[in-house]
């Protein structure tokens, strides 16, 4: 009868503390050199707003979300792949937020801008990378945590959504905020999952709303 009470508590204890190097990421940018986890948490590389909500406002106004393969070309039509799952820069976020309505992006780069953005303003932000799970299978995926008083809340850019703690449909693998990365030891890499299909944004939405 304790059993998932202990299993609880440790979970809550592992979110919160334990911090390890960072993580080396493969394929996520345009050419073959491994970059860091901590490399796309970069606060000077957007602007400075004035409170969390214009932030947030900013991102999700117009927020539209895909999958992407991205790549670079010149004149001489040689082109560079990004990678199967391209990563963007906040900086080359922020170029889509204030240029495009609407802006089109995937998980992890509207969640990696929405921490650079928030701990510009002095909160203690994490780009999160873990899964989630929903009825349809289970999915890749990145999302914005902050903690403030003690308590967590989960910023999820896809749906334009916000939740208290970590809910029990998403899996923690590792976070970071730019200048550490922290590991769940429980959880393996879920660079191997399919990232979240565009279509399921719905499902998400609604198993959010519970």
């Amino acid at each position: 009868m304790r059993r998932p009470i202990i299993v609880g508590l440790l979970l809550v204890t592992l979110l919160a503390t334990g911090c390890a190097g960072g993580i080396t990421l493969s394929n996520k940018r345009f050419g073959s050199l491994p970059i860091s986890s901590m490399t796309f948490v970069q606060p000077s590389q957007t602007k400075t707003y004035a409170t969390l909500r214009d932030a947030w406002n900013a991102l999700e106004t117009g927020y539209q979300y895909a999958t992407d393969n991205w790549y670079l070309s010149d004149n001489y039509g040689q082109a560079i792949p990004g990678g199967k799952d391209t990563w963007l820069m906040p900086s080359e976020t922020q170029y889509l937020i204030d240029r495009y309505i609407p802006h089109v992006m995937d998980c992890e780069d509207g969640s990696a801008w929405l921490t650079s953005a928030l701990k510009k303003q002095g909160y203690d932000a994490w780009f999160c990378v873990g899964s989630v799970t929903l009825d349809s299978g289970v999915y890749g995926h990145a999302w914005c945590m902050v903690l403030d008083n003690g308590a967590w809340t989960l910023y999820e850019t896809t749906t334009g959504q916000t939740a208290e703690g970590l809910p029990n449909i998403y899996s923690l693998s590792w976070r970071t905020n730019g200048e550490t990365t922290w590991r769940n030891p429980l959880v393996g890499s879920p660079m191997d999952l399919e990232p979240l299909p565009p279509d399921l944004l719905s499902e998400l939405r609604t198993t959010l709303d519970g």
